[in-house]
């Protein structure tokens, strides 16, 4: 049951009704009544019931004698002085007068009344149709940069943010996002101004036709109980191994949390502990091998693997580079190289809307119309990822979504506002309606067997720049970048000269694709744009046939 915590009741007034056995006992200091309900007054009868506390002057917990909602409260010099008024769940209203105290919510939203009002008398009125909706986000970061493989600069990050949204039953929705200190009082006081802003705001608002909260409370909690990364013990580890090498980079790691609240009573709790050491190491000519090792356990044979595999690149990048022909070659596309084209049709490519006004790169494959090759699978898996599993309208989402399964389109990622605008069934995607925990189902292609499958073709490690030539088509182009190389009669031969390719997905995951590697690579996004990401991928590595390099 909904309750508030008060102190030091001296009377209970009950209007519009008699206190009866349905009601609860609003305090569990006794039964104690000094005056009944339609007691003789002076011109009146008495509309109450008095309840006075076994001892005076001793303070007591009072509760709410139903569920309801707050509907005024009010202090004044005389009359009932400090007092609530409950409207409950039946229509009528409980009046509990001459109060010591309020609890601390209270007590925050009456200091800040008197404050902007300058008086110590106020009376402060609720609305019941308003629907609140806060959201939380936090951080606490270690963040490591290296230059010369020597540490040059630590740091610590803590941040914690806050957004409201307010809505009411016309539909009117506003939003605010607020930077918390961390100080419960300051922070309590900095949040309800901002929802008196946003309670003087909501009335002048247009109304959202498509906007849409969960009414059905599912609390949940996933909080990760697996031992701290040791950030100290992995960079003891790190360093002597990178003492030779030109090696520049950022190691980042430590907690993400996401939370949520509302006014239904839903509670939402998502934890997780991750790190990226995102990292290039330079030749003498100073060119680039671009690596990343990112989880949410260290792994020290698996960073050894990830260093090995750059080290050995940086010889062959050493070599004269060559520049080749434009045309169409086999390819092998890292696992970061497949990353960036992934990456790239999630934008708008699983989008239910997207795909519904013709605007997605995937349009054709979600119209039937295209596939892409059977062994092709691409989920969205929020419980393999460390993004939370409810969506800030404060939907569950579900552990795994098959977007594409055996190469064909299955589902959309489909938002509440996009349920609304077109009457299907959402599954509490963000308002993007993008893949932030994606899954790549792998393939048989195993590491040692990668340069004897390509035989004569190119080595591509990273891709940048991409941009869409075709977007209706899903053909993209971009360039080669940090460490791509010719294979000839599978050997790493030499570097290849920037280059740019132009593809269409259609091909490249379709009717050209040769296969995927069983070794899949876990790749957190490294960005720390305002705070640290929640995006994954696991990947494989593709092979891939008359890849076009177009200059």
């Amino acid at each position: 049951m909904n309750h508030f915590i008060i102190y030091q009741l001296i009377f209970l007034c009950l209007l519009e009704i008699s206190f009866c056995q349905k009601y609860l006992w609003p305090t569990k200091d006794g039964k104690i009544i000094s005056s009944n309900f339609g007691e003789p007054r002076p011109r009146r009868f008495h509309a109450g019931i008095d309840i006075i506390s076994s001892e005076k002057n001793i303070n007591h917990e009072i509760f709410a004698v139903e569920n309801g909602y707050i509907e005024k409260i009010k202090i004044s010099s005389n009359g009932y002085g400090k007092v609530i008024y409950q409207r409950l769940i039946d229509g009528n209203i409980v009046v509990y007068a001459h109060l010591s105290m309020f609890n601390n919510l209270l007590n925050q939203i009456t200091n800040i009344e008197q404050e902007q009002n300058n008086s110590y008398e106020i009376e402060k009125f609720f609305q019941k149709d308003e629907f609140l909706i806060l959201n939380f986000d936090a951080e606490v970061s270690n963040f490591v940069r290296l230059n010369k493989a020597k540490i040059r600069q630590p740091g610590n990050v803590k941040q914690i943010s806050m957004s409201l949204s307010l809505s009411n039953r016309d539909k009117r929705n506003l939003k605010s996002y607020v930077r918390l200190n961390g100080s419960f009082d300051k922070d309590l006081s900095t949040l309800i101004k901002t929802l008196n802003y946003l309670r003087r705001e909501l009335p002048d608002l247009p109304k959202d036709p498509y906007l849409l909260f969960s009414k059905s409370v599912q609390s949940t909690e996933v909080s990760d109980d697996k031992k701290h990364i040791n950030d100290e013990e992995n960079l003891d580890y790190i360093l002597p191994r990178i003492a030779s090498l030109d090696l520049v980079g950022i190691y980042s790691s430590g907690y993400i949390y996401t939370g949520l609240a509302n006014s239904l009573g839903q509670f939402n709790w998502h934890s997780d502990y991750s790190f990226s050491f995102d990292y290039s190491i330079y030749n003498e000519n100073n060119n680039a091998i671009k690596l990343n090792y990112s989880s949410k356990k260290w792994n020290n044979e698996e960073f050894e693997t990830n260093l090995d595999q750059g080290i050995k690149k940086l010889k062959i990048l050493s070599q004269s580079h060559r520049t080749i022909p434009k045309g169409e070659y086999t390819v092998y596309l890292e696992p970061s190289a497949l990353n960036e084209i992934i990456d790239m049709m999630s934008w708008g490519g699983f989008s239910y809307k997207a795909n519904k006004i013709g605007t997605s790169p995937l349009h054709l494959l979600s119209k039937g119309e295209k596939s892409l090759h059977a062994s092709v699978s691409i989920d969205e898996n929020i419980k393999g990822g460390i993004s939370a599993n409810f969506s800030s309208d404060g939907f569950i989402k579900p552990d795994v979504i098959n977007m594409i399964k055996d190469g064909e389109f299955t589902e959309s990622l489909t938002s509440p506002r996009s349920s609304l605008e077109y009457s299907v069934a959402h599954n509490a995607s963000s308002i993007s309606e993008y893949p932030y925990s994606i899954d790549m189902t792998a393939g048989a292609i195993d590491d040692d067997t990668i340069l004897s499958t390509i035989n004569n073709g190119l080595y591509i490690s990273n891709l940048w720049y991409l941009n869409f030539s075709d977007r209706n088509n899903a053909r993209m182009t971009g360039l080669t970048r940090f460490g791509c190389f010719v294979v000839e009669n599978g050997q790493l031969t030499a570097p290849i000269n920037t280059m740019r390719f132009d593809d269409s997905v259609y091909s490249m995951l379709g009717e050209n694709l040769i296969g995927l590697t069983s070794n899949r690579e876990l790749l957190i996004d490294s960005g720390t744009y305002e705070e640290r990401s929640t995006s994954s991928a696991r990947l494989p590595g593709a092979i891939v046939d008359n890849f076009k390099m177009t200059l």
